[in-house]
């Protein structure tokens, strides 16, 4: 069980954003956010060669010239269709668990960024990152679109995000 064996539409932590998508791409992506202190810039870009994902964000850190990926996530949004979310939620984590030993870990919460909002997860943690899959349900006072993310994440950036970014 490593997480360098995961692959969301084909790219894994440790490969190229450059294999998959050219410069001008990923710096027209939808959306191009620093995370605190800019140790972490992520990509989020829509994806038409994608088999399961409608979008795909890409972390890497800013100053790599190699943009080697540090986590990646696929999206699809469920535009106030909560319960189609969690239904491919649970398509997805049949899969992960036939692959993999490790046994993912349910849990719920209140979304960090934007209040009233929710949603529903199982975590998977590995020696050498984690796995997440989660359902946002977000409130109509968001104006943001309920969605599924499946994000992979290497130690060093799931670190970062649990005791830093926020």
């Amino acid at each position: 069980d490593d997480i360098r064996d995961f692959e969301i539409e084909g790219m894994s932590i440790g490969d190229s954003a450059l294999d998959f998508f050219s410069k001008s791409e990923l710096n027209n992506a939808l959306e191009i956010k620093d995370y605190k202190n800019k140790k972490y810039r992520y990509y989020f870009l829509s994806f038409n060669k994608s088999q399961t994902y409608e979008y795909i964000q890409i972390t890497v850190k800013p100053s790599d010239k190699k943009f080697i990926i540090q986590a990646i996530d696929g999206h699809i949004f469920y535009h106030n269709n909560i319960n189609d979310c969690y239904k491919k939620m649970s398509n997805i984590k049949k899969s992960v668990e036939n692959v993999f030993t490790t046994i993912g870990e349910d849990g719920s919460g209140t979304h960090p960024a934007y209040s009233n909002s929710t949603y529903k997860r199982v975590f998977y943690q590995f020696e050498n990152g984690a796995a997440e899959l989660v359902c946002y349900d977000m409130s109509k006072k968001s104006k943001k679109t309920d969605r599924l993310g499946f994000s992979i994440k290497n130690l060093k950036f799931l670190d970062f995000v649990t005791n830093e970014a926020y």
